[in-house]
């Protein structure tokens, strides 16, 4: 049976996920939806706080709505004052210029400080610029159509800049569109105030002016669709409105004075705070929505690692006790089992793997259990096949030694009776054939590992084992034992001493040329007596050689060579049971 791994795919390399540790799959399987979720929370975060951003800018940045409005507003009474002739429309009409100077310098302060973008402060400048005549030296001698040329342009102006400030906020502040409407109201208020005192006969600029009514009121219904119509103040602009219709349509001219801004006035404040409130908090809320996504985005990502962590033990942690488990199974307790099988003593009780789950793991444990039983029940019933197959053998060569001995003692009367030469080395022959029979019969004890009777007489020694050895081959006359000490050996070991020389000495004589000799003899060395058998064979190479005294010094395990290289197979036994060192060696 092979012992080898399973061999390495073509290709597969430290770097190929299927060649990883179950725990670093583990983590790749899990570091994608915790890196994709982890993006995502990232992304949130950072919208929040693009927008927390974004409201800081646009609250910045709508700090220079309030000096263009009020710039606005000065402008509109000024063209309004500019019709009149009498001293007290000129009155009103230099403060209204004093108005827009002083405005216009906080706007172009407020260029400076609100972190305007380029766009945004180019139509800061273009609203100044369409509008320097207004505040010029002399500013006051403007004709009426010049004033109201000047205010259509910077109306327009400052709508823009409105619109150039809702196109970089994230999310369009709806009050700021409120705003242009209720400018474009108060503007076309100031273009009805200015048309009528400019109509001195009651019929020039009619058409404008109706245009300018009808703008009004458009621009008053865009503004409650936003308010809401329940609004007091859009209720007011809207009966103004309505009133300043019937009054022209009777033919007066009296659509009331700066009181009639009030409504407007009122409206447009309050829109440009609730504009600041909801720019500062938007922000706010962005800046604890980011905060309170990173909190939880981070939480997520915390428990999901805590939890991947768990689920990751409570399936390692299973894994490794079944691995070390089955390690333990393969490499002590089935080999201790077996060697206590085959001792003749109990195999001991078979310790489950310590994993009691139901789930695959679980299936997998008791698998190996199993696997132990089976295999722990197979090593018995080979143990028992081996018993019967020793018990055969012993039995085999008991009978066939019983024959062989009565053989010999025919073949010994024979000889003693036989005159003639050539009958008598017949009968010789005979006689070593029967020797090597018995050696045979006795090896087959060996390979039931049976102990075997003793055939030598007591107090041999190395010499005459030597002797006894050459004597049991059947070319004893090419053995030349050069020295032999007359040590004795123990009495228990003569027999398989004897056994064992007769092997090595008849596997010399069986891998070496006829021709040639095998030399035998005997050296003292200081770990004892050494006895060395040398012969003239080819020799056998460098691995098997390896293998070969490997297998000598293991005790002599039965395997598929055993019948083929039975001499060895007994040289291994019987020097593991005597404590003998039996090696092969190449000629030098």
């Amino acid at each position: 049976m092979s012992s080898k791994r399973p061999a390495k795919r073509d290709g597969q390399s430290a770097l190929a996920v299927s060649a990883w540790p179950l725990r670093r799959k583990m983590a790749l399987a899990l570091a994608i939806p915790l890196l994709l979720a982890g993006t995502l929370g990232g992304l949130r975060v950072q919208s929040d706080l693009a927008k927390a951003e974004n409201s800081s800018a646009s609250a910045n940045q709508v700090t220079a709505l309030r000096p263009a409005v009020d710039y606005l507003s000065a402008a509109e009474q000024a063209t309004v004052a500019a019709v009149g002739t009498d001293q007290a429309s000129k009155d009103r009409l230099e403060a209204a210029i004093g108005d827009i100077r002083k405005a216009g310098e906080q706007l172009t302060a407020a260029k400076q400080s609100a972190d305007l973008t380029e766009a945004q402060a180019n139509q800061v400048d273009a609203v100044l610029d369409l509008s320097q005549a207004m505040r010029a030296d002399d500013a006051n001698k403007l004709s009426p159509g010049t004033w109201q040329a000047q205010l259509r342009q910077l109306q327009s102006g400052v709508t823009q800049l409105i619109t150039a400030i809702v196109n970089e906020q994230i999310t369009p502040e709806p009050r700021l569109d409120l705003l242009s409407q209720a400018l474009a109201g108060r503007f076309s208020l100031a273009m009805q105030q200015a048309l009528v005192a400019t109509d001195r006969n009651g019929e020039t600029g009619s058409t404008e002016l109706f245009s300018e009514l009808g703008a009004e009121g458009a621009a008053i219904d865009r503004l409650a669709a936003g308010l809401g119509t329940d609004q007091k103040a859009v209720a007011s602009l809207r009966t103004a409105n309505a009133e300043r219709f019937r009054t022209v349509r009777i033919g007066k001219s009296d659509l009331g004075g700066t009181e009639a801004y009030a409504d407007y006035d009122s409206t447009i404040s309050s829109l440009q705070d609730g504009i600041d409130q909801e720019l500062e908090a938007a922000a706010d809320d962005a800046r604890v929505a980011a905060l309170v996504n990173a909190g939880i985005t981070l939480a997520a990502l915390a428990a999901a690692i805590l939890l991947a962590l768990l689920v990751s033990r409570l399936l390692l942690n299973p894994i490794r006790r079944v691995r070390e488990g089955t390690r333990a199974v393969a490499q002590d307790q089935l080999p201790e089992a077996v060697a206590r099988i085959r001792a003749g003593e109990e195999p001991g009780e078979i310790v489950p793997i310590d994993v009691t789950t139901q789930e695959e793991i679980g299936q997998l444990a008791r698998a190996v259990d199993d696997m132990h039983r089976q295999a722990v029940v197979l090593a018995v019933g080979e143990a028992g096949l081996r018993a019967q197959v020793s018990q055969m053998f012993v039995t085999l060569s008991r009978r066939s030694t019983s024959l062989i001995n009565q053989q010999l003692s025919l073949i010994e009367r024979l000889e003693r009776d036989e005159e003639d030469p050539k009958r008598l080395e017949s009968l010789f022959h005979l006689d070593h054939l029967a020797a090597r029979m018995r050696r045979t019969a006795d090896s087959l004890l060996i390979l039931a590992d049976a102990p075997t009777a003793s055939s030598v007489t007591d107090r041999l020694t190395v010499s005459d084992a030597l002797q006894a050895a050459t004597s049991g081959v059947t070319d004893y006359q090419r053995v030349r034992i050069r020295s032999a000490e007359p040590t004795r050996i123990d009495d228990a070991a003569a027999a398989d001493v004897v056994h064992l020389l007769t092997e090595l000495v008849d596997n010399a004589l069986t891998y070496s040329p006829p021709s040639t000799t095998v030399t035998v003899g005997t050296t003292v060395t200081a770990q004892g007596l050494a006895i060395e058998i040398a012969d003239a064979g080819l020799g056998i190479p460098a691995d098997q050689l390896a293998t070969i005294n490997q297998s000598l010094g293991s005790g002599g395990e039965v395997t598929t060579d055993t019948a083929r290289r039975m001499g060895l197979f007994v040289v291994s036994r019987l020097s593991q049971r005597h404590g003998i060192t039996a090696s092969l060696r190449a000629n030098d």
